[in-house]
């Protein structure tokens, strides 16, 4: 199912008449493996150009996977729905925002980090619009059940993309957690213009 997602819808100026489709075929929108290694490729050449102002004890192959991570959200029946994918019948959350949260926790914890540094790490990168997810967005974003196809799509894209950045072990951390300022520059990286 991971590549079949999409991450971005068609521009505005694409149409059914314009790419010669009938009615029964659907507009896609650019997949979301590949928007994810865009993203983490583009944070690994920013980091070359402007590195981080402090060490943040995260290798810079964790740094770009967990930037390039910051949609895994979008990795749900609720997004899917806005390009007309339909997965499921229920309504479920399409703030991928929040939803990235949950996730991209999840699948830290279950490659061995500490559930809060996975915690600090998802809030970091899933607040990559710009400003904080809220607790109730993010309870609103945890408590969706995903059936068992949808986990596994989780664990493929998340696998997929640190394979691909060559992400070793597990992302480190200060004994004293997230620094102020990686924190920020992770928050940085995943909002800029040019990455998402």
């Amino acid at each position: 199912m991971a590549l079949t997602l999409w991450a971005k819808s068609p521009p505005k100026t694409e149409t059914r008449e314009s790419l010669n489709l009938d009615c029964t075929e659907t507009l896609t929108g650019y997949p979301l493996l590949p928007h994810l290694l865009d993203v983490a490729a583009v944070a690994a050449k920013l980091q070359k150009i402007i590195p981080p102002p402090v060490d943040s004890h995260c290798s810079e192959e964790w740094i770009s996977s967990l930037v390039g991570l910051h949609d895994l959200g979008k990795a749900t029946p609720g997004f899917q729905k806005k390009l007309g994918l339909d997965f499921c019948a229920a309504a479920a959350p399409d703030r991928h925002d929040a939803s990235t949260i949950p996730l991209l926790k999840r699948q830290l914890e279950k490659i061995g980090v500490t559930k809060q540094v996975a915690r600090q790490l998802a809030m970091a990168v899933g607040a990559h619009h710009g400003s904080l997810i809220t607790s109730i967005d993010i309870h609103a974003a945890s408590r969706w059940q995903f059936e068992p196809d949808w986990l596994a799509t989780h664990e493929e894209l998340f696998e997929n993309l640190l394979v691909c950045i060559e992400a070793q072990g597990i992302p480190e951390l200060p004994s004293d957690g997230l620094d102020d300022w990686f924190g920020r520059q992770l928050n940085g990286w995943t909002s800029h213009p040019v990455l998402t």
